[in-house]
């Protein structure tokens, strides 16, 4: 959230339930339960990331951030 590229993509009243849904996703793509998909149905990744503005440099940030995080 507090990424100066990454950050405003999240809205700040939606926070737990970004890092909830991506938690969720996380879990069902390492093998755990499949929560994510009885909630959300399939990830269709690609539309859901439709609306927003994401070019390289915030695709490279993005993976910089999460491999920190799953280290």
């Amino acid at each position: 959230a507090q990424d100066d590229l990454i950050g405003p993509l999240y809205p700040a009243d939606d926070l737990p339930g970004s890092e909830e849904r991506l938690r969720g996703f996380l879990v069902m793509r390492f093998g755990g339960p499949d929560d994510y998909l009885r909630v959300r149905g399939h990830p269709r990744l690609r539309m859901r990331h439709m609306p927003f503005d994401i070019d390289q440099k915030a695709r490279d940030r993005w993976m910089e951030l999460m491999t920190a995080a799953l280290a």
